[in-house]
């Protein structure tokens, strides 16, 4: 499982909009998505509302490349519930920007690096590598210092002489 810590804020910087006001038709929206059947299943918890943001934990059971798309059809419930906030929204429709806070990987939660299989740590590499660029600079800077050292590694075992 894969287990993403999310802050949800107006994508729109010139309005406010008081999201405690809205919590009931929120707190309704989070059952719908939560019990609407989806190939790749995803659960909304430890939802929080503000009056000026949202923060939400999304869990789901692959790997997600955009949190914003995998939470599309959660603002298009609330959007559907509460005709309202359609007014809030950016001319390409867009309520919410999301802030990814945390991103935890179940593979990664062993007590032993000795209990996670080579399979593993190939797939989670390749799902790091190939995710899409993050847009905080600091996580960014972070990936790719990780990326420049797995290189280096690589290189002094002999596996980078391989590549052509």
């Amino acid at each position: 499982m894969y287990t993403y810590s999310v802050k949800m804020e107006p994508q729109r910087i010139d309005i406010k909009i008081d999201f405690s006001c809205y919590q009931a038709i929120i707190e309704d929206s989070v059952k719908d998505f939560n019990e609407t059947p989806k190939k790749n299943v995803k659960i909304i918890s430890d939802m929080v509302i503000t009056t000026s943001y949202l923060t939400l934990t999304l869990t789901s059971e692959a790997p997600l490349e955009s949190v914003g798309r995998a939470l599309r059809s959660f603002t298009a419930i609330i959007l559907e519930k509460e005709k309202e906030l359609i007014s809030f929204c950016t001319p390409g429709g867009s309520l919410f920007r999301y802030t990814l806070i945390k991103e935890e990987n179940e593979i990664f939660k062993e007590d032993s690096a000795e209990k996670i299989s080579d399979a593993q740590l190939i797939n989670a590499l390749v799902d790091y590598v190939c995710a899409n660029r993050d847009t905080n600079s600091t996580v960014y800077k972070k990936k790719r210092m990780a990326i420049e050292e797995m290189k280096k590694i690589a290189k002094e075992a002999g596996i980078a002489g391989i590549i052509k």
